[in-house]
């Protein structure tokens, strides 16, 4: 759970309740980015929506059986070295060649 920095220093909530209930820090500020998600974030009706968006404009996201599966919530860390990353690259080497221009992972 995110409450903006003004809810969480003002005392606007009760941040000792809300995390007892979810089982889960309540933070104020934005983590590092990651790669992937976990599979409770996937569980939402708007991730797959936004799935779907991005595929139906043409961008290859790398996600399903076969590509990427999401894992368990708070295993993210130990996770993180088995992301396809090879693959991943290879996507965005595939959008970004110059037709005709030789392979670099070729030589």
């Amino acid at each position: 759970m995110i409450a903006t920095r003004a809810a969480a220093d003002g005392d606007f909530i009760d941040r000792p309740a809300l995390e007892a209930a979810s089982g889960r820090p309540v933070r104020s500020d934005w983590r590092r980015a990651g790669p992937f998600w976990s599979s409770a974030l996937d569980s939402h009706p708007a991730t797959r929506r936004s799935i779907e968006i991005l595929r139906g404009s043409g961008v290859r996201v790398l996600y399903g059986e076969g590509e990427w599966t999401p894992h368990d919530p708070g295993t993210g860390e130990a996770r993180i070295a088995s992301y396809p990353w090879l693959r991943a690259l290879d996507a965005l080497s595939d959008v970004t060649r110059v037709p005709d221009a030789p392979d670099a992972r070729a030589k």
